[in-house]
């Protein structure tokens, strides 16, 4: 009988069994880096040891869960899933392949004119306004509002205000025929208030005969044109004029430039149209302002006569 002792250190390799290369205690054994035994390879030889670990490292692995290529050194991560991540990597490749070859077909195309003109389309309405500066400034510009008709006839002077807006009175007399055709003078006066007010020509119509009344101071259902009188603007300056405001205790007097246009009232027909510039220099006795603490020559009786009283007559 043997007595068994405890291996020492420096006793070498455990003892075989009666088949090579198969260990005793394979617990123990120790492993080469491709996992087989260091024992297997000796009894092998190098030669058929690096013939199988070459087969080995050829060999497809086997479906499995990914494995993240990369993971164990610290570099970017790669997953693949065995056979089904090279038929990935296959239909990519193609897929990429496929286009690219259609985007450089449609490039040669449109190099080759084949699309026309992309850059001016005749059909897109920003390149016929970038082709044309002109028609920005239209495009910009609002259209005109027409001119619509009123519901209701005249019933009072203030009604004709709305005349030299985009108003007119369908039931009104026609402006046709003999005179006198009867006028009625409608003034805005300031630039900063949006009033309008009548302007009667008393010397006119009262002054003479029935004829006179008639036409400059008509009723207003009889009025067959409007004319509205605008200050558009002002001029030199021609004095100051006192004020009992303690804020502003005097204002210029500039010169006040205006148009006159008259319009038929049944239908917003442009009758005529004329400038005129502020003659009485005057200072007025009462004046309404807004911001604007300016004061503005007015045009008197005998201006505006003369300037309607060839339609009115």
């Amino acid at each position: 009988m043997v007595q068994a002792r405890e291996p020492r250190e420096n006793d070498g390799p455990a003892p075989t069994s009666g088949v090579a290369g198969t260990p005793q205690n394979p617990e123990k054994s120790e492993k080469d880096p491709a996992g087989n035994s260091t024992e297997v390879a000796r009894a092998l030889g190098p030669e058929v040891v690096d013939a199988l670990r070459a087969a080995t490292a050829n060999r497809s692995p086997e479906p499995g869960p990914a494995v993240p290529a990369g993971e164990a050194d610290g570099g970017p991560v790669v997953t693949r899933t065995g056979k089904l991540g090279k038929f990935a990597t296959r239909r990519t490749a193609t897929i990429a392949g496929g286009i690219a070859s259609v985007l450089v077909v449609l490039f040669c195309l449109a190099c080759s004119g084949v699309f026309g003109d992309l850059t001016s389309d005749p059909g897109d309405p920003l390149a016929a306004i970038s082709a044309d500066p002109g028609a920005v400034a239209s495009a910009a510009s609002p259209a005109p509002t027409a001119r619509q008709p009123a519901a209701k006839p005249v019933r009072a002077a203030a009604d004709l205000d709305a005349v030299c807006g985009n108003t007119y009175f369908p039931a009104s007399p026609k402006y046709r025929g003999k005179g006198p055709h009867p006028v009625v003078i409608s003034a805005k006066e300031r630039l900063d208030l949006g009033v309008r007010s009548a302007r009667e020509l008393n010397r006119y119509a009262y002054s003479g005969p029935a004829s006179a009344k008639k036409a400059w101071a008509p009723a207003a259902k009889q009025a067959q044109l409007v004319a509205c009188l605008d200050l558009v603007g002002g001029g030199a300056k021609v004095k100051d004029c006192k004020t009992d405001l303690r804020s502003t205790p005097k204002m210029p007097l500039m010169v006040g430039r205006y148009k006159l246009t008259v319009y038929e009232v049944a239908t917003g027909r442009k009758v005529s149209e004329a400038t005129l510039t502020g003659a009485a220099k005057t200072c007025p006795w009462v004046v309404m302002t807004g911001s604007d603490p300016t004061l503005y020559t007015a045009v008197d009786d005998a201006q505006l006569y003369k300037a309607l009283q060839a339609k009115v007559k």
